[in-house]
C-alpha cells in the first residue's frame, strides 16, 4: 500500500506528515479570494448584516502568515490563530491547531466549508446543514479545477472534515469566516505559582481575577517556569484585549530574530544530556529563567495586529520539540500538578525540560476529533529545545496522567502517544466511531482509504 502525504510547512512534529513514496507539495496552492455575497445563502447574508463577518476561500497551501497579510490589507482578520504563523492553513486545521480565544474556539471553528479532493476525478464541496454558501460555489470550483465537484451538505461528514488528520482526502481549499480587523493589547503579570487567586483563575478560566480592571480578554494563558522555586514569581499570566483598528494603518508581521542562534541551542541540548553535577543544572535553569523573564515582562505592551501578536516563531527550524496535553478544565489543576511532579522527579536524576509549561484555554468545538471537545478545555504545552531526553520526559508525563486516571488527548501535530483506547476515553466511543464512519463514506473503497492513510491515524486505530 502506498499512501499520499501532503507535506505542508513541515511544522508538525508527529508522524502525521511522515513521508511515504508519494508526496504532494501544496506550496503553489495559495490563492485567496473573497466569497461574493451573491453566492452566500440567504440565512448567512442575514447573519452577516448583524455580525459584520465575511467569508473567504483560501487554498490549502496558503500560510497563516500570508492570510494574515492579505486579510489585513482588506481590513479583515482571522478570529483566532495558533501561536505562530508558519503553518499552511490546511495543515493548521487538519491537526486541530487551536488559538487561545477564550470565547471563540480554535482555527477549525472558523471553517464554514471544505473543498476536499477524494479521488483522481472527484472532489466535494462539503458544508454543514446550516450552510453559508450556495451550490454555485461548487460549480465555480468545478469550472476552475476541471474536477467534478459534488455539493454535499451533511453535519457528520463536515464535522469529521474540520479536523481531518490528513486522512479524508486532499484539502484543496477552505471557506473561512473572518472578522473586521482588530488590534490586541497585551498585559503580563508575574505571580507565585501557588497563588490562590491564580489557581482559581485557572480552575474557572477567569482572567478577571488577575486583572479586575479589564474587560474580558480575547486571549488568556499562564506560563510556568518548570523549575521556579516556591514563593518565587515564576508564573506569568498573559492576556490580550481586543481593541479597534479604526484609523490605524495595517502592518504585516516582521520576521523575528531567533531567541538564540542554532549553535547555542544545540550546545544547550548537548549540555543537558551531559549533566553530571548541580552546577550544570543551575546553568540550564538560569537560562530558562532568563528567557522567560525576557519574553514575558511585567506590564503592558503597545497594541499590535493579530498577525503581529501571533507571528513568526523565535526558534530556528528543527531546534524545537513539544507535546501539548489537553484536559477538561475541571481537571486542569490536577493534571498540572502531576506533570510538574513528573518533571521534578526527573530533575532529581539530571533530566531537564529545556523550556516552559504553558496553559491556554479554549471552549468547545463541534468538530468530531477536535481537541477542544469539552465545554472548557485546558491545553498544557511543554515546548522545549530538542534533546534526546525530551521525548522521555513527555512519555513520563503521559504515563503519570494515565496512572492518575486523568483522561487526556494531545495535539495531533505534536508528539503524542495516542491510541484507540485513549481516544475512546477522552472523546467517547460514539464520537470516534462517527469519525471512522465518515471516513468510510468519504473514501468508500479500501484503496482510497489506503492512499490517504498515515502513521498517526493508523496507530490511533482510526484506519
Amino acid at each position: 500500500r502506498t499512501s499520499l502525504r501532503t507535506v505542508g510547512s513541515t511544522w508538525s512534529m508527529s508522524s502525521i506528515i511522515e513521508p511515504d513514496r508519494m508526496i504532494l507539495d501544496p506550496g503553489r496552492m495559495s490563492r485567496m479570494e473573497p466569497v461574493l455575497e451573491s453566492v452566500m445563502t440567504d440565512a448567512y447574508r442575514r447573519q452577516r448584516r448583524r455580525t459584520r463577518h465575511s467569508l473567504v476561500y483560501a487554498e490549502g497551501g496558503a500560510t497563516i502568515a500570508s492570510l494574515n497579510r492579505r486579510l489585513g490589507e482588506r481590513r479583515l482578520a482571522l478570529p483566532t490563530s495558533g501561536a505562530g504563523n508558519g503553518h499552511r492553513v490546511a495543515g493548521c486545521v487538519a491537526t486541530g491547531t487551536h488559538g487561545s480565544a477564550i470565547h471563540y474556539g480554535a482555527v477549525h471553528d472558523a471553517v464554514k466549508a471544505v473543498h476536499l479532493v477524494v479521488g483522481p476525478n472527484r472532489a466535494i464541496f462539503l458544508q454543514p446543514e446550516k450552510a453559508s454558501c450556495s451550490p454555485h460555489v461548487s460549480q465555480w470550483l468545478e469550472n476552475a479545477t476541471g474536477v467534478r465537484t459534488d455539493h454535499v451538505v451533511d453535519d457528520a461528514l463536515f464535522h469529521a472534515a474540520q479536523v481531518s488528520l490528513g486522512a479524508l482526502g486532499i484539502v484543496f481549499g477552505l471557506v473561512l469566516e473572518v472578522e473586521p480587523l482588530y488590534m490586541l493589547r497585551r498585559r503580563v503579570r508575574r505571580m507565585q505559582p501557588e497563588n490562590k487567586q491564580l489557581l482559581e483563575a485557572i480552575q474557572r478560566t477567569a482572567p478577571e481575577l488577575i486583572f479586575p480592571d479589564e474587560p474580558t480578554p480575547h486571549h488568556f494563558e499562564v506560563v510556568f517556569d518548570p523549575y521556579g522555586k516556591k514563593k518565587q514569581k515564576s508564573a506569568y499570566v498573559v492576556t490580550h484585549y481586543r481593541e479597534s483598528a479604526e484609523g490605524v494603518r495595517f502592518r504585516a508581521a516582521d520576521p523575528m530574530k531567533p531567541d538564540m542562534a542554532s549553535d547555542h541551542l544545540g550546545l544547550i541540548g548537548d549540555l543537558s544530556e551531559a549533566l553530571d553535577g548541580r552546577a550544570s543544572t543551575r546553568v540550564i535553569k538560569k537560562i530558562i529563567r532568563k528567557q522567560l523573564r525576557r519574553r514575558y515582562k511585567d506590564g503592558e505592551r503597545s497594541k499590535r495586529f493579530p498577525g503581529e501578536t501571533f507571528g513568526y516563531t523565535g526558534l530556528p527550524p528543527g531546534e524545537g520539540v513539544s507535546t501539548e496535553i489537553v484536559v477538561d478544565t475541571r481537571k486542569a489543576l490536577d493534571a498540572l500538578e502531576h506533570i510538574r511532579t513528573a518533571l521534578a522527579e526527573e530533575e532529581s536524576k539530571g533530566r531537564l525540560l529545556l523550556g516552559a509549561v504553558a496553559l491556554r484555554f479554549v471552549p468547545r468545538s463541534a468538530a468530531t476529533l477536535a481537541m477542544n471537545a469539552n465545554a472548557r478545555n485546558t491545553f498544557i504545552e511543554l515546548p522545549s529545545i530538542a534533546s534526546t531526553e525530551s521525548e522521555t520526559l513527555y512519555r513520563l508525563c503521559w504515563e503519570k496522567l494515565k496512572d492518575e486516571g486523568i483522561a487526556y488527548t494531545c495535539h495531533w501535530g505534536q508528539l503524542h502517544d495516542l491510541s484507540r483506547g485513549q481516544l475512546d476515553e477522552y472523546f467517547g466511543k460514539e464520537r470516534v466511531e462517527s469519525w471512522r464512519s465518515s471516513r468510510k463514506k468519504l473514501l468508500p473503497t479500501r484503496i482510497a482509504r489506503g492512499v490517504f492513510a498515515n502513521p498517526t491515524v493508523d496507530s490511533a486505530g482510526l484506519i
